[in-house]
């Protein structure tokens, strides 16, 4: 299995029933300002999307917990 890495997500469509979530990688700057570079698109079923978002909240509950991140609403 491939695996990449991405800094994040700069698009997300639901178009014909599918979950498009288009991914991005930072490469350099410009005047001062990152570059993202396309790093291709991720297609899920919305029941896949909805079970990705919530192992992800679980994710993040649980680094919060541990002190890695801080809440919108900590800062």
């Amino acid at each position: 299995m491939e695996k990449k890495y991405i800094d994040g997500f700069n698009r997300v469509h639901f178009i014909s029933g599918i979950i498009r979530l288009n991914m991005y990688t930072l490469k350099g700057q410009s005047e001062g300002e990152p570059i993202q570079e396309d790093a291709g698109e991720l297609l899920l079923s919305p029941q896949g999307f909805v079970e990705s978002l919530n192992a992800m909240q679980q994710l993040a509950d649980r680094l919060t917990e541990a002190g890695i991140l801080q809440r919108d609403d900590q800062r």
